[in-house]
């Protein structure tokens, strides 16, 4: 702000309208510094007029006027909108009647309390202004500061800017409270004719439902009167009309209780909408919700987990929902034995096998370290579940085929070829085949048969009508 007054044709110039002041504060704070001889009492010296009052008192409006607030670097400030472009400065305080903001307060109302708000205070205390500016005052500072001698004038001080002097100050009203400046009332507009009917549609509703089900429909006015109420209205033996809420952003959503409808009901339903002119309208065709009392989560089983896994574990899960809304997802919750990080990971539904899948990868999974797990299931009404035990699983990177051969082959066969193999590998054996050729063709393949009461893979082949053959594994 300025650090004089205007000066017109040589001669200083105060603005039309000053207010007239009382102290701001109850009793007599000490002065820390002023435009004359002091300073802030962090060291600054004002160059303008202002004037610091020291210790902790509430502060009151030295005007009556509008409440503003803003801050400055940091420090909260109270400003009062007194009119004719004229402002009171009330800075670093420590509160703001947050009520009163933005309102018309008297001379005398309590507007908050000294503090030590702000990166340029060091101390308790209020920093006072009188100024005229251009009704931006409280964004950029600018604007003339002047004098206040009704609150403080030092010894010696030259009113440079001819301000009178009210030898009396005006004492403080403790009990003042603020008014409100009644509005200014505007003439209403000449009605104009509303002929238009509401349009609108729906935007989304649920198929099924169990205890509830919402909506939300996107309906406007074109007309100019405005809508006066959204309304989703039944169809059938089953009445309801609740009216919908907004609107927002051209949306009105509306919650339809259904606990008391029997299970399995097929409920109908359409969206009406009228406004302020009278005109209703239907903004929809007749909508579907099925009700569906499903209160149970679904089950599930495992099938045929793996114990060990190389680069992916595997896993394949049989998941039902007796409620009748239909499984809407199964999660795996895996981690290490030994402890560390949980991970969930989603399984798929396989529509051939009817089968929730997943190939969990473990590639990067130190070998040798062990794994477990379960699975959680959730229907379409958000009941869920665990629905497993806990499985487990060994990572094993196996990069070398089984090795084995056979057990005690025969030279000849008569009416019956056996053969037998011993077949291992660390990660397990999956299959084991035979390659027969007789002489003169070419070689086929058959498969052998794991006999979990001797460890081997066998074979029989019925030899009676066949040629002499040569036999390799």
């Amino acid at each position: 702000s300025q650090n004089r007054c205007p000066i017109v044709n040589g001669v200083p110039q105060i603005p039309a309208g000053r207010p007239q002041l009382q102290k701001p504060f109850l009793g007599n704070p000490t002065i820390s510094g002023d435009s004359g001889e002091g300073y802030h009492i962090d060291g600054w010296f004002h160059e303008y007029y202002a004037v610091d009052f020291q210790d902790t008192f509430d502060v009151f409006a030295a005007a009556s006027g509008t409440l503003i607030k803003t801050t400055e670097t940091g420090a909260t400030v109270a400003w009062i909108d007194h009119g004719n472009d004229w402002y009171t400065k009330y800075a670093h305080l420590a509160s703001v009647e947050e009520s009163l903001l933005n309102k018309y307060v008297p001379q005398g109302t309590k507007i908050g309390a000294s503090g030590n708000t702000g990166s340029l205070s060091q101390g308790i205390h209020l920093h006072f202004e009188l100024r005229h500016g251009d009704g931006q005052f409280h964004t950029n500072n600018n604007g003339w500061s002047y004098p206040v001698p009704e609150i403080y004038a030092p010894a010696g001080w030259i009113d440079v800017c001819n301000t009178t002097v009210q030898s009396t100050p005006i004492p403080v009203p403790p009990t003042a409270q603020p008014t409100t400046v009644p509005p200014t009332p505007i003439p209403s507009p000449t009605p104009i004719p509303d002929t238009n009917k509401p349009t609108g549609w729906l935007v989304s509703a649920p198929s099924l439902a169990n205890d509830r089900f919402t909506v939300k429909v996107h309906a406007q006015d074109t007309g100019g009167s405005g809508l006066s109420w959204v309304k989703i209205m039944s169809v059938g033996a089953y009445s309801f009309g609740e009216v919908l809420m907004g609107p927002d952003n051209g949306l009105y959503v509306g919650t339809v209780e259904t606990g008391a409808i029997p299970d399995r009901t097929k409920l109908y339903y359409v969206i009406r909408a009228q406004d302020g002119a009278g005109n209703n309208e239907q903004l929809t065709g007749t909508n579907e919700t099925t009700i569906i009392h499903d209160n149970t989560p679904p089950t599930g089983s495992y099938v045929n987990p793996p114990g060990s896994a190389d680069d992916y574990f595997k896993l394949h899960a049989q998941v039902q929902d007796t409620g009748g809304v239909g499984v809407a997802w199964v999660r795996m919750s895996v981690w290490p034995k030994e402890g560390g990080v949980s991970e969930n990971v989603n399984l798929e539904y396989n529509q051939e096998t009817s089968l929730w899948q997943v190939d969990f990868s473990v590639s990067s999974k130190p070998s040798g370290t062990e794994y477990q797990y379960l699975l959680w299931a959730g229907d379409g009404f958000n009941n869920e579940t665990q629905i497993t035990g806990m499985g487990s699983f060994v990572v094993t990177h196996d990069i070398s085929p089984p090795t084995g051969g056979f057990v005690n082959p025969p030279a000849t066969a008569d009416t019956t070829l056996t053969i037998k193999a011993q077949v291992t590998d660390p990660s397990g054996v999956t299959w084991v085949t035979i390659s027969i050729r007789p002489q003169g063709q070419g070689f086929t393949q058959w498969p052998l048969v794991f006999n979990a009461s001797t460890n081997l893979w066998e074979f029989q082949m019925d030899t009676r009508a066949a040629p002499s053959v040569a036999v390799v594994i």
